[in-house]
């Protein structure tokens, strides 16, 4: 049975992860201790933990430029139904203002205006 470890260059940084068979023997530079979640890379072994090259100035920076995560289909229908209400409104009101226009419009040819 195959087993996951994580390839280090000289330096202890993080190369690639590899597919260790179980015909072949751990080398110097592989590691099984997984890198953990949401570590940025460049991150490298210190021969107890993966520690990241970057401040935490930088990580900010990249987490603030991460692409935003597209909505659930839960909220998209939600917002669908709050538009479908603001078209109604509106088509509400403009029908009203067009009954109100006609309106003024008789009460001006009564009069004789216009």
């Amino acid at each position: 049975m195959s087993k996951q470890v994580f390839v280090i260059d000289s330096e202890g940084y993080f190369v690639k992860p590899y597919m260790l068979k179980e015909s072949e023997e751990l080398e110097s530079n592989m590691i099984e201790i997984a890198p953990p979640d949401g570590i940025y890379q460049p991150f490298k072994w210190d021969g107890g933990q993966w520690v990241s090259d970057l401040t935490q100035e930088e990580i900010d920076e990249i987490k603030a430029n991460e692409p935003v995560p597209p909505p659930s289909n839960e909220e998209l229908k939600k917002e669908n139904e709050e538009l479908k209400q603001k078209l109604a409104n509106a088509e509400q009101r403009l029908s009203d203002n067009e009954s109100a226009m006609v309106s003024v419009m008789d009460t001006v040819s009564l009069k004789g205006g216009a």
